[in-house]
């Protein structure tokens, strides 16, 4: 049964595909075609690490409701080679957290408010979660759901 949150759907699906519980998946058992996460697909984000020191980033995939969300702001985290520094995902995570996710991956829920480049306000709710071959970060994997906030 699908749980009304995507974090929590996601989180749910994540340890599902975990082989060892002390170990993160690997990206190849990530399968979006999987029913849980078919749903959820185009509001999440896939990411290939492909600098951990610098935290660069490779989008391999951006959700068709997160580019409707950041409009041209997904200008900048589409390029080939996307700094995370400057990514609108570490801007709602912040950069301090995003380099301890980095050192030390965890799936990591949160919530919180983020204003958008036209100035409008969302309320949002993120998960991260890590993935990597013997447990060496490579990829990540990003879902966002959001309402306007009716405050500003």
């Amino acid at each position: 049964m699908m749980d009304k949150r995507l974090s929590n759907n996601l989180l749910t699906y994540w340890n599902k595909i975990k082989e060892n519980q002390d170990m993160m998946p690997h990206i190849d058992s990530l399968d979006v075609k999987y029913p849980l996460i078919n749903e959820i697909w185009n509001k999440c984000l896939l990411a290939t690490i492909t600098d951990l020191t610098s935290m660069t980033l490779k989008y391999e995939y951006i959700g068709t409701e997160i580019i409707e969300l950041f409009g041209n702001n997904c200008d900048t985290i589409s390029k080939d080679r996307s700094n995370l520094s400057y990514n609108p995902m570490t801007k709602i995570l912040g950069k301090t957290r995003a380099i301890n996710f980095i050192k030390k991956p965890r799936a990591i829920t949160d919530n919180g408010t983020y204003e958008l480049m036209d100035g409008k306000i969302i309320k949002y709710r993120s998960c991260l979660l890590p993935f990597g071959k013997n447990n060496e970060l490579d990829h990540l994997v990003i879902g966002i759901t959001w309402k306007l906030s009716t405050y500003e």
